[in-house]
């Protein structure tokens, strides 16, 4: 470092605006070194700008296809009328771009060069964007990053013992939650761009055609995130229902913005869970559609006091006001991701299969089992199989008494994090098959 501080000035600035393409060598630098920090200071807007922007970059696919869609779809609360067929090539570009390992100005994604034609004002809506989703990220490592279901089985440690405890989330861990809130995003403004049509649709034709090409665990980070976000929000969707706030409404007669004795019946018990199901459904996609990501850390951290939200509440209820939008808020239900089957805790459907052995043989195996629960070998053949559909029962469970009920074994909400700290918390990999027992 004694080096760097002996550079002249004009040295030092070429330095730190070349290392704007490193996010991480780049704060790491203006952190440690005064002089640095003060050349940051002087020029924190144009430096923060390109740094963001660069580190955006990394999740090219995502993020500037996210920033290109406003012009094609429109925006939540104005938005465009788009064909089926027009988001089916918006899905085909998008397939075409993750067979690029970075973006280049050969590239044939016409979202790549409608970016690089955007200029600034494309720029800065790119890094807004990402810092949006870096704030939900950075968020989310200071409350979920601890063993979920170890705390929730032993009690031995608490999750605060845990989050005090850790060791910073390393860049690989940073990048997969990243991408996975960015694949959110697009899943939901491409699903509600689509959403004219969709009643005429089956379940499956709703299934987003890349999904299936993603990584098992990626889009596990994704089915986790949702859970996350729902079950952080529950508090508040809960204080919607029961003072029948709703945002939305099905094709049959349910109350919309009234009070459920407004309708002159009383709602049957029977039907009362389903109800409830659907409305914490269309509340959690009204939430994705109209406040992620630039309001979600606010939600997150006020979920539990209403009038902190009051105000982002009614923002909601002026905009689906209209019985349509209130309809097509209720279709939610058919929004999934095209993989192993389960409720999220959003109420997020996965369209139902049973993994078959050939479905398995190319998923790795991660650390994710409780100690003392990692012996699958006693299913012989079927091991892996069995394991991988406890982890899709264990997506919804959060508490000990829904570990009482599922009893799962994997733990998915740990998924994200890299090896080394599953192993430290005493995670362990499956045993799929018999130990062999030594010879005398």
């Amino acid at each position: 470092m004694a080096s760097l501080e002996g550079l002249p000035y004009d040295v030092k600035f070429t330095l730190l605006e070349t290392l704007t393409t490193d996010y991480d060598t780049f704060i790491s630098l203006v952190v440690t070194s005064r002089d640095f920090y003060d050349i940051f200071k002087k020029y924190k807007r144009c430096l923060l700008g390109n740094v963001d922007f660069y580190d955006a970059a990394k999740y090219w696919e995502e993020s500037f296809l996210v920033a290109c869609l406003p012009e094609i779809v429109g925006d939540p609360v104005h938005s465009i009328d788009i064909s089926y067929s027009e988001i089916r090539e918006i899905e085909d570009s998008y397939i075409s771009a993750m067979g690029s390992p970075r973006p280049n100005p050969d590239s044939e994604s016409w979202y790549y060069t409608r970016v690089w034609e955007g200029g600034q004002e494309m720029k800065a809506r790119i890094t807004a964007n990402h810092r949006a989703i870096r704030r939900l990220c950075e968020q989310f490592i200071r409350r979920a990053m601890y063993p979920r279901f170890l705390v929730a089985k032993q009690g031995s440690r608490s999750k605060k013992d845990y989050l005090e405890a850790n060791s910073p989330a390393t860049p690989t861990e940073r990048e997969k939650i990243m991408r996975g809130f960015y694949r959110l995003w697009l899943l939901t403004r491409l699903f509600y761009s689509s959403k004219s049509e969709s009643s005429s649709m089956g379940e499956n034709d709703l299934s987003m055609r890349y999904v299936p090409m993603w990584d098992f665990w990626d889009l596990g980070v994704i089915q986790m995130l949702l859970s996350y976000i729902s079950m952080e929000l529950k508090p508040v969707f809960m204080y919607l229902w029961d003072n029948s706030l709703w945002w939305y409404a099905l094709a049959f007669n349910l109350p919309t913005r009234a009070t459920n004795k407004t309708t002159g019946k009383k709602i049957e018990e029977k039907r009362r869970k389903p109800l409830m199901q659907d409305h914490v459904s269309g509340s959690m996609f009204a939430f994705l559609v109209f406040e992620y990501p630039f309001h979600a850390p606010e939600w997150i951290e006020n979920a539990t006091d209403f009038k902190s939200l009051s105000d982002r509440c009614e923002k909601i209820f002026s905009v689906t006001e209209k019985m349509e939008i209130r309809e097509q808020i209720g279709k939610a239900r058919y929004l999934h991701l095209g993989h192993p089957d389960g409720w999220l805790g959003a109420g997020y459907r996965f369209p139902g299969r049973v993994f078959r052995p050939e479905d398995t043989s190319t998923i790795p195996i991660r650390r994710i089992c409780l100690p003392g629960e990692e012996d699958y070998s006693k299913y012989g053949e079927q091991a892996k199989l069995i394991w991988l559909n406890d982890l899709t029962k264990a997506y919804a469970a959060d508490s000990s008494s829904l570990l009482n009920i599922f009893a799962p074994k994997p733990d998915p909400w740990v998924s994200v994090w890299d090896d080394w700290r599953l192993e430290e918390w005493g995670y362990r990999f499956p045993r799929l098959a018999a130990l062999k027992r030594e010879s005398i």
